[in-house]
Parts: structure tokens; C-alpha cells; sequence
């Protein structure tokens, strides 16, 4: 602390700031000394003094006034101790305490000033311009005692106490449509009305060839299996079979008795067989051809597939392996279905394959103009023309090829449609819809966009009105302090503990699910002031 004489000039006085080395100024001025109300000369000492803090000990109220513009700290308090309780409230500023931190440095505080009260007996002493005071330590000790209790209540209990509550919402879908007319003979323009959109007509040819398998197969060149069952009757009654009565293997192969058999009845509970031979057939039960599969093996069991009474007393078995059967690969021959199927497969393949070549084509032109544009998804709006099947010259019926090649061309057209106008506008719509400030659209599923209802079409120039509708998933808007049925949650849960908060929030229809932080973390009810409960949306949703 510098001491300040009656006679010191400015420059008296800033002869003592250069001998002070280190630390912060203090000048100790006189009551009454000149310089204390001269703006010119405090400006000087406060320049002199640099980064260094400036604090002046004077009773003057009246150059305190003067001097704090310019940013000099002044003090009616002499002592050190003032200047350790200075640091201790520049420590409270400077440093953000969190509960336990404060707590433990209010209580060394006050270990400090009853260590001081009981140990040093000097008083405080207070300058005023006209009398010195003396005060005792106690009150001054008991006043801040019951300030930083009071302080304390209030901060942790009623103004730090605050309550974060996230919310998953409920999702509300709501379907939004609007009439528009697409017209072929308008164009892309800001001046056009609301509800027009133009139609782009779109084309491609497209021309590719296909492999077919020839199937018909000549069955008297081939040979069939055949071979010995045992006929098996345990009926008590004798049973007639016709000539080709079909019998049929576990693996689906069908089999032809090649006369007509009588089987005997069942005896003194002997059953009654024959024995006969029979014959394979050219396709099974699934109409495949049967191949090797004919050449069943011995002990198989073969039934009656048209028999529905008695069907397990009346039945076969194998009573050898069965040949005969040649694979059947080189007898395939080309015929007149062949050819017909190969076209009616080929045109529904033609109309699926141009249409993909076709979004593609269009997905390109999107890309490479930073467009939007979609089929309009309304019945016969796809139209094909010049269907050429063409069956190559080597192609001919009863050919004896296992495969043949079609080829074939056609030309797709189609109209398009600017997507993310549609869109724009059905979002105005879905916003003039919401209730503002309550409701919050979370998402518009473009993918859900389609035609509803076609109301009329006309064919030149090709113009049609439909209505097209979108999804869209709405919220409520929690996050609205201002939204009265925020409010009125906040108010219904207030001071209420963490589990009833939550079973009153889970029973609202607007709320799926919640969690509930309270800070600071030993406190189990929800603040008791509505400012202090935070409402957020969950991330998950």
C-alpha cells in the first residue's frame, strides 16, 4: 500500500507506483486531497498503471464516483483482510462451482473466519469522512452466516433445481391430398395456376433376342420302363381293375396296367394278390417328364391315386427292378406351342424389360439435369407400339432342336411428371393443415405420394385430373413453452416425485415414452417452479 501525503503532486505520486515492483496498486489517499476529483489526473494514474489493478482507499464517496468510469476499484477498508475477502469473491466470480465444490469452500470460509475471531482480537475499522466506527467480528461473522445459509437454500433448491424431461412423442399419420390437372400442352412456369402441372411425354425402343427350350417330345420313339408288381388285396370283397388304371410311386412317377386284372378277395385273413406287369408313362403327377426316375427299384410300394376307400388294403409292390427307360434328351422336337408359348412369354417379358429400360432412361436425364421427374402413375398411361416378335429363318416346326431364339423389338412411351412440384405444393397443403404452433411435422414420406382418384382424362391434347396423396407423420410440439398443453403438463407434475411425473406423462396420449433428469442429483422431485422443467425430444425417433 502506497501512502498518499496531503503535499503529494501527480507526479509525487507516480515516483511511488515506479518503486512498486510487483503486485497491484493500492494508494492510501487523505480526505480532501485534490487529485481525487480531478478526471485529468485519476485518467494518468490509471494509464500509469497498465495492466496492474488500481484500487483507491479514500472516505471520499464523492471521488469514487469520478473515478470508477475509468475503471479504478476504490475501498473504505484498510485492513489485509479486506483484500483476502476481495480474492475470495473474485474466486466465486472467476470459478463456475459446482455443489460439492461450493460446499466445501463455504465451509473453509467460515473455518477461516472463526479461526480469525477467536485468535485475533484487533477490530475492523470503517472510515467515514467525519468519525471513525468500531465494530465487533461476531455480528459481522453471524450477518454473512445467515446470508450464504439463505443464499445457499436458494440457489440448490429453488434456482439451480431444474428438471430435464425427454419425451418420445406419439406419431400421428395423417393422409393429405389436393386435385391437380396434368396437362401435356402446358409448360414449366411460375405464372402457372396452383393446381397444373405438365406432362413431358418420354419414348424409348427397345430390342433384344430370347433363348426358348423346345418340348414336345415324340413318344413312340421312346421306350418306356416296365416291369413286375404284385396286385394286393385285403378287401373281402374281389376288385376289377380296367386296363390302363393308373398306379403311382412315392416319387411321383405314374405307371399304366398294361390288361384288365381281378384281384381275389381276402381269405381266413390271407389277402388276395396277382400277379401283372405294367408300364411307365411319359410325365409324372407334376406333368415333368419322368426320365430315369421310370426305372424304379424292387419292394417299392405303388398305389391307386383315384381309390378313396380301402386305400391301404388295396395296393402294389415292385416285385423287380424296372429298365427299359432311355433318356428322352435328343427326341425333343420343336412345335407350333412351342412357339406360340415362346411369343405370349415373350411380350409380358418385352413390355417388363422396356419399362425398366425406360425408368433408367429417365433416371439418367434426372441426374444429368437436377430434376425430379416420375411416371404418372395412373392406369393406361404406359402405351406400346410396334410389337415385332421375329422367328429367325433356321427356326422350324418339328425341328428336332432342344432350344430356339426369338427376336423381338418394341416401343415404349409414357408421360412424366415434375415430382418435386407435386410435393412442394402438397406441403403447403399439409401446413396449412397443422395447428401452428402446437403440431410439428416430423416427416413427409414422399415414397407414399400416388394417384387416389382419376376424375376425368382427355385424349388430344392428352390432359388428366387426378388427386394425389401423400403421408405425412405429425408430432405435438413439446417443444412450444409457449403452447398451452405444454404448460398445463408442467403445472400437473409439479413438485411431484420422479415415478408419479412419470406414470402421469406415460398416461398422456400425446407421449409414448419418457425419461426424467433431475439436477442436482440428490433431488427426487420435480422442480416446483414450471420455468425449471425442460421438455426435449428424443433423438430415437
Amino acid at each position: 500500500m502506497i501512502k498518499v501525503k496531503k503535499t503529494d503532486t501527480i507526479i509525487d505520486i507516480i515516483s511511488k507506483i515506479n518503486e512498486e515492483k510487483t503486485g497491484n496498486i493500492i494508494l492510501d489517499f487523505p480526505l480532501g486531497h485534490p487529485i481525487l476529483h480531478n478526471y485529468v489526473s485519476l485518467k494518468i494514474l490509471k494509464t500509469h498503471c497498465g495492466r496492474k489493478r488500481l484500487i483507491i482507499v479514500t472516505p471520499d464517496i464523492t471521488s469514487r464516483k469520478i473515478g470508477k468510469n475509468l475503471g479504478i476499484e476504490y475501498s473504505l477498508v484498510k485492513d489485509s483482510k479486506f483484500y483476502e475477502e476481495k480474492q475470495e469473491q473474485w474466486n466465486i466470480l472467476k470459478h463456475n462451482f459446482s455443489f460439492s465444490e461450493y460446499l466445501i469452500f463455504e465451509l473453509k470460509k467460515y473455518a477461516k473466519k472463526t479461526k480469525r475471531f477467536f485468535i485475533d482480537n484487533k477490530n475492523i475499522k470503517y472510515y467515514t469522512s467525519k468519525y471513525q466506527k468500531q465494530q465487533s467480528r461476531i455480528w459481522f461473522f453471524l450477518v454473512w452466516l445467515i446470508i450464504s445459509i439463505f443464499l445457499f437454500l436458494f440457489i440448490f433448491y429453488f434456482a439451480v433445481t431444474k428438471t430435464y424431461i425427454t419425451i418420445t412423442p406419439e406419431v400421428k399419420v395423417k393422409t393429405r391430398g389436393k386435385n391437380f390437372v396434368f396437362q401435356e400442352s402446358a409448360k414449366e412456369s411460375i405464372l402457372l395456376p396452383e393446381n397444373i402441372i405438365p406432362l413431358v411425354k418420354v419414348s424409348k425402343m427397345i430390342s433384344l433376342e430370347e433363348n426358348f427350350w423346345a418340348t414336345w417330345i415324340d413318344s413312340s420313339k421312346i421306350k418306356k420302363s416296365s416291369g413286375m408288381i404284385r396286385l394286393i388285396n385285403k378287401t373281402d370283397e374281389e376288385v376289377n381293375l380296367m386296363e390302363k388304371t393308373r398306379l403311382q410311386a412315392k416319387n411321383w412317377v405314374i405307371f399304366e396296367i398294361n390288361n384288365w386284372v381281378k384281384i381275389p378277395a381276402s381269405e381266413w385273413n390271407k389277402a388276395g394278390t396277382i400277379d401283372v406287369k405294367i408300364t411307365s408313362q411319359i410325365k409324372d403327377v407334376k406333368w415333368v417328364t419322368i426320365g430315369e426316375n421310370a426305372n424304379i427299384d424292387t419292394k417299392e410300394i405303388l398305389s391307386i391315386p383315384w381309390l378313396q376307400e380301402n386305400k391301404d388294403d388295396i395296393y402294389a409292390i415292385s416285385l423287380e427292378k424296372f429298365t427299359g427307360w432311355e433318356n428322352y434328351v435328343d427326341k425333343k422336337n420343336i412345335s407350333n406351342e412351342d412357339i406360340e408359348n415362346a411369343k405370349k412369354v415373350l411380350e409380358e417379358k418385352l413390355k417388363t424389360e422396356s419399362l425398366k429400360e425406360l425408368r433408367k432412361q429417365i433416371k439418367n436425364d434426372n441426374i444429368a439435369n437436377n430434376v425430379t421427374y416420375e411416371i404418372l402413375g395412373i392406369n393406361d398411361i404406359i402405351f406400346y407400339k410396334n410389337l415385332e416378335i421375329t422367328i429367325p429363318e433356321d427356326v422350324k416346326i418339328w425341328d428336332n432342336k432342344n432350344s430356339f431364339i426369338l427376336k423381338w423389338k418394341i416401343e415404349i412411351e409414357a408421360y412424366t411428371y415434375n415430382k418435386n412440384s407435386v410435393i412442394t405444393k402438397l406441403k403447403k397443403v399439409i401446413n396449412e393443415s397443422t395447428i401452428e404452433g402446437s403440431e410439428k411435422i416430423l416427416l413427409i414420406d414422399e415414397w407414399s405420394l400416388r394417384v387416389a382418384t382419376e376424375i376425368y382424362r382427355q385424349e388430344k391434347p392428352f390432359e388428366v385430373k387426378a388427386t394425389l396423396e401423400v403421408e405425412s407423420f405429425i408430432i405435438h410440439n413439446f417443444l412450444n413453452d409457449n403452447d398451452n398443453y405444454v404448460q398445463k403438463l408442467k403445472s400437473t407434475i409439479l413438485w411431484f416425485s420422479k415415478e408419479e411425473a412419470t406414470n402421469v406423462l406415460l398416461n398422456d396420449p400425446k407421449i409414448s415414452n419418457v425419461k426424467i433428469d433431475i439436477t442436482p442429483f440428490f433431488m427426487d422431485k420435480i422442480s416446483n417452479i414450471s420455468d425449471n422443467i425442460i421438455f426435449k425430444v428424443s433423438d430415437t425417433l
